[in-house]
């Protein structure tokens, strides 16, 4: 039990990485494909796309998606499905401005209402380790590998983000994003500043701050 108890321990350091995360990770599947609501042939359209992806876990309209990458670090579809929703889908967004830069550059402002993390990660991460603490003494844990306790720990993690939903806050939030055309399509840039930008639409705070805010929580270096 007691080895149990410290890998149950040690993987609790990993998931306050993986908090701190999981809004840059969204980021990264920026690009707009199969089908949508928007006009995605427009900058403003193709943006509006990628929200409503990264908010429903709608994989379909992320482009550079792959199942079988994702399900390699032991997180299956499902789960990230259930993780992006839980933290991402009480925000709502509205196209403020578009500003033509050139045929293949744009600027889109947009605002809105972001879930506020610097709140709602606190009290998902206090009801994360009340979880993980129950599990630990109540399972005999003492022959689980690693891999199996980091797996259990994700699962606490989106129990704990699912059931405390209703403790979402919102904070206003307004923000430009440069657009990029690319063979034809319309994506968010890559660069430094405007990854920063989109952090901060989904989740209320920069991304500097997001792990500032983890790293408080769990102490010490999260990687």
């Amino acid at each position: 039990m007691r080895r149990g108890m410290s890998m149950m321990k040690s993987s609790v350091k990993k998931i306050g990485a993986l908090f701190a995360a999981a809004v840059m990770v969204c980021a990264i599947f920026v690009g707009c494909s199969g089908s949508s609501q928007y006009d995605t042939s427009t900058p403003d359209g193709a943006l509006m796309t990628q929200l409503d992806a990264l908010k429903t876990g709608d994989f379909s309209q992320l482009e550079g998606y792959n199942k079988e990458e994702l399900e390699a670090t032991g997180v299956t579809e499902a789960q990230l499905k259930d993780l992006m929703s839980s933290f991402f889908g009480e925000s709502t967004y509205t196209v403020e401005n578009v500003e033509t830069v050139s045929d293949t550059e744009a600027n889109v402002t947009v605002s809105g209402k972001a879930v506020d993390m610097s709140k709602f990660i606190p009290v998902v991460s206090t009801e994360f380790l009340a979880k993980a603490t129950e599990f630990a003494t109540q399972n005999d844990t003492s022959n689980m590998t690693q891999e199996e306790a980091a797996k259990e720990m994700i699962t606490l993690l989106i129990d704990a983000a699912k059931s405390k939903k209703s403790s979402v806050e919102l904070k206003d939030v307004t923000v430009t994003l440069a657009m990029e055309k690319t063979d034809g399509k319309w994506d968010v840039g890559s660069g430094d500043d405007n990854m920063n930008s989109l952090v901060e639409l989904l989740a209320g705070s920069t991304a500097e701050e997001l792990t500032e805010s983890m790293q408080g929580l769990f102490g010490g270096s999260l990687f």
